[in-house]
């Protein structure tokens, strides 16, 4: 599916770190000569960072709003002047610039189009930007300024026109993998399994990376924070701890990975503990490897980025038959909640105990509903057990 036209990139987002604490964030820059956009760093200050929102999230709210200048200037529009007079935009020039987000900005994609859910995330993040510009311009007004009124109803109309339409969000229907899939990805990332796909000089770190992913359930990012000092690995109860170490000067990966659940402590089996500890054997013979205090290092002796977890998986997918063709860590915090159900049925919890160590583990907040998202594939055979069930009771029952 292609796009109607696609419009030049005059503005870019580039990602910042303040040499003196390490905080990331965000910046716009374009014409003229290349300098930050004023409005969009404003923004980024007083509203996105101000929610707390992470880096990661901040720079994709900036790429929509990118968009937003770019086809602005491509339609000689002044956004700053539009918002500042709270006069915005007409019902073409709203649909022309939904037509823009919709189209995808890749090199070799250009004219293609994005995603729904990717098109609805970007229209709902130009409606936050220039709701927060035009809401400030409203605020200045007095009281008694008829133009309030006349504002407030311009802003509600722009708003109307913006998400109008849009693709309405699928739930999620991603579950955990089959035990017959899970034993064939145990088996394909052990560094002796004639079906791994890595390079023999790292198929040790890999094996303790990807092994951790299946056990604990992680998320992508949280594995890839844990320092070697958030090891406790002597004794009877060896622990990972989770840690966020948001902004830390010795990270010097450019995209920062995020941990977005509660801090926690893992505990780790004998087997994930053997995995780790020959990895940190072999993580020695990686060059500058004392240097930095990540578990997780690249063939530099550099934190180990998010993107070569993505080439793993990439990897796996590709030389792997039999496993998934869209598998990813997610997959594995499906199945990993999926093992805990079962635990926890064979254990009798009751469901309140169980929703409070499931959401201990996973990291979320003790009240959180998460666990019902992750763990579909084991209500969906319980329901299937359920049901069977009940059919052999009517069929007895008729048979009597």
């Amino acid at each position: 599916m292609t796009a109607a036209e696609a419009i030049p990139r005059l503005h870019r987002v580039k990602r910042i770190t303040y040499p003196s604490n390490g905080e990331r964030s965000v910046l716009i820059e374009g014409p003229p000569c290349g300098i930050g956009h004023e409005a969009s760093s404003l923004y980024v200050v007083a509203c996105l960072r101000a929610a707390g929102q992470s880096p990661n999230s901040m720079y994709q709210q900036l790429l929509a709003v990118s968009l937003l200048l770019d086809w602005a200037s491509h339609s000689g529009i002044n956004v700053e002047q539009r918002t500042g007079s709270c006069n915005l935009f007409t019902r073409a020039e709203v649909l022309s610039l939904k037509d823009a987000l919709r189209t995808d900005m890749r090199p070799d994609r250009r004219g293609h189009v994005v995603s729904p859910s990717h098109f609805v995330a970007r229209c709902l993040a130009v409606k936050d930007y220039v709701v927060w510009h035009t809401e400030n311009a409203i605020f200045r007004m007095r009281s008694d300024d008829v133009r309030r009124t006349q504002s407030s109803q311009i802003l509600d109309n722009f708003i109307a026109m913006i998400t109008t339409g849009l693709p309405t969000a699928q739930s999620g229907e991603r579950e955990g993998l089959d035990e017959e899939v899970q034993e064939l990805f145990l088996q394909a990332i052990h560094p002796e399994s004639p079906l791994n796909p890595f390079q023999e000089q790292h198929r040790v770190r890999n094996y303790a990376l990807l092994l951790l992913y299946w056990e604990k359930g992680s998320r992508r990012g949280e594995n890839l924070k844990i320092k070697v000092s958030d090891l406790y690995l002597v004794g009877d109860n060896p622990k990972a701890q989770v840690r966020a170490h948001h902004d830390d000067p010795l990270d010097t990966r450019r995209i920062e990975p995020r941990v977005k659940t509660n801090e926690r402590d893992l505990d780790i089996s004998e087997k994930l503990r053997a995995a780790i500890e020959a990895w940190l054997g072999a993580r020695t013979k990686y060059p500058r490897s004392k240097k930095c205090p990540y578990l997780f290092i690249s063939r530099t002796g550099s934190p180990l980025a998010a993107d070569t977890v993505n080439d793993m998986f990439r990897l796996l997918r590709s030389r792997v038959k039999g496993l998934p063709a869209d598998l990813v860590t997610h997959h594995l915090r499906h199945s990993a909640n999926d093992r805990f159900s079962d635990y926890a049925e064979a254990a009798g919890m009751d469901e309140a105990e169980e929703r409070l160590v499931r959401n201990y583990m996973f990291g979320w907040n003790k009240n959180s509903s998460q666990g019902e998202r992750y763990s579909r594939r084991s209500t969906r055979k319980k329901a299937q057990k359920a049901a069977l069930a009940m059919q052999s009771k009517l069929v007895e029952g008729g048979n009597a």
